[in-house]
């Protein structure tokens, strides 16, 4: 019997780090997934006032963590000034998706509170019901994300950011895969984040029209980044993550 996605080729710019379960959830339906990054995670440089948050840490109320980029970088951090791994039983965290929430297990802590959609607008709305005016948020975030989260909290609670790490646009790039696109033999583009669309349009400038290009968004946030270049993608995941991407994909061809 032949697979759904038999002999198509999806290209990934999603980080190397974190393509595990969509390259899975495509090759078993026969699918190729190239991965060509169009953006890097890197530890951001910890000033003093990075450090004073992170060294206070224990005394918020809540930790909200919107990708486990978030968590990964925070608990090494801690782990690295305090030789382990240790917060107050007090102390309640809010994930965005169940990656994220997996993340969290394997240092120790389990998400009180884990919104499924991946919107940091739609945790903040429901987080902000279950926060009293006293406490106090920390926010860990990369340096892209946007202020919505704080601007919602802040109404109620006292919200503190955290970046933890930054996002950077890559040295080099496949050229093998950027002339797959070139010579239009690929079935779409996975985007992840809008500033991996920014880049790779950045990548691919001067070589090919990009309302040409056909293309796979993860969410609302990143087709409202493509659509400011007029561009209007292929498919717009309605659940930002792996499964969600895949299921849309798959609805798009049959």
């Amino acid at each position: 019997m032949r697979n759904l996605l038999q002999d198509h080729v999806y290209i990934s710019t999603r980080p190397l780090n974190q393509n595990a379960l969509l390259e899975e959830l495509l090759t078993t339906e026969g699918a190729k997934l190239l991965k060509m990054p169009t953006i890097e995670i890197q530890p951001v440089i910890w000033d003093e006032t990075k450090m004073g948050i992170i060294s206070t840490a224990n005394e918020y109320n809540w930790l909200v963590f919107t990708s486990t980029n978030g968590v990964q970088f925070f608990f090494e951090k801690l782990k690295s000034l305090n030789g382990i791994v240790e917060l107050p039983l007090t102390i309640k965290i809010a994930a965005i998706g169940e990656q994220t929430a997996l993340k969290l297990y394997e240092y120790g802590f389990q998400a009180t509170f884990v919104n499924p959609s991946n919107s940091s607008e739609e945790l903040a709305k429901v987080l902000i019901n279950e926060v009293q005016t006293t406490d106090k948020i920390l926010l860990v975030l990369g340096n892209l994300a946007r202020g919505t989260m704080a601007d919602i909290l802040s109404h109620k609670v006292q919200c503190t950011r955290l970046d933890v790490y930054q996002t950077v646009m890559p040295h080099q790039f496949e050229e093998k895969h950027i002339q797959t696109i070139v010579n239009d033999q690929y079935e779409m583009i996975i985007l992840t984040s809008p500033s991996a669309f920014v880049n790779l349009m950045t990548v691919l400038e001067g070589k090919i029209d990009p309302s040409k290009l056909r293309l796979a968004s993860i969410g609302k946030t990143t087709t409202a980044e493509i659509e400011k270049y007029n561009i209007k993608p292929n498919i717009t995941a309605s659940m930002s993550n792996a499964q969600g991407i895949f299921k849309a994909i798959v609805e798009a061809t049959y």
